[in-house]
């Protein structure tokens, strides 16, 4: 979606992934199309399938890079400084290879293997599509959809918690490697939770991700 033609300058500020069924690890096709053309703001959906079967559905916002910068508003609240190093962990039976081992990880409160909210600083350590530079907006999509479990609340022996979509939305661009994440997680007998994510770097919070979640016991 970043990569669609516009006819001015415009930055993808907001995605929203359905995420129709597990995705398999094989070739994925991603289609692209603007459906809501415009200069100052154009709306673009994309598609992603394995072998003919869509997995993913998606909705895009990019906004009109202004000539005249707007005004500078931050949410209020220190951001810990990055740990000069990180233990690496995860929640009990969980899949440590794959995209848990793509991940660094360096955790400044709460924990990965316990319940609990919890804020991390982390960073990919390959990129998204190999031999291609990974954008700002892709490197803060790597670490968002990860948000539920950052701030997992459940004991996954006794519950599972699957996330149906997510929703990121990204003021202010985040160019460096390093990611600050702030999550936690609420949800109701009905089966229906929610995961937040605050996203930002050193200089404060620049987006959050929403995740709905499936909740039920095992």
């Amino acid at each position: 979606m970043e990569l669609e033609p516009s006819p001015v300058p415009q930055r993808l500020t907001r995605m929203t992934v359905e995420i129709m069924r597990p995705v398999p690890v094989g070739p994925l096709t991603v289609t692209v199309q603007t459906v809501r053309p415009g200069r100052r703001v154009a709306m673009l959906e994309a598609s992603g399938s394995v072998e003919g079967v869509e997995c993913l559905r998606a909705r895009g916002w990019k906004i009109e890079l202004p000539s005249k910068p707007g005004p500078v508003l931050a949410f209020p609240g220190p951001i810990p400084p990055l740990p000069k190093s990180g233990v690496e962990t995860a929640w009990p039976g969980a899949y440590v290879d794959g995209y848990m081992g793509a991940i660094e990880w360096r955790p400044t409160s709460g924990s990965l293997n316990e319940p609990g909210p919890a804020e991390v600083w982390a960073r990919p350590r390959l990129p998204l599509l190999e031999g291609e530079p990974t954008s700002a907006f892709c490197r803060v999509a790597i670490l968002a959809d990860s948000g539920s479990g950052v701030g997992l609340s459940v004991d996954l022996a006794k519950v599972f918690a699957i996330n149906v979509d997510l929703t990121l939305t990204l003021w202010r661009e985040l160019p460096g490697e390093w990611i600050f994440m702030s999550a936690r997680m609420a949800s109701a007998p009905t089966g229906a939770g929610i995961a937040e994510t605050a996203l930002g770097d050193a200089d404060g919070i620049a987006g959050l991700a929403l995740q709905t979640l499936l909740i039920a016991g095992r």
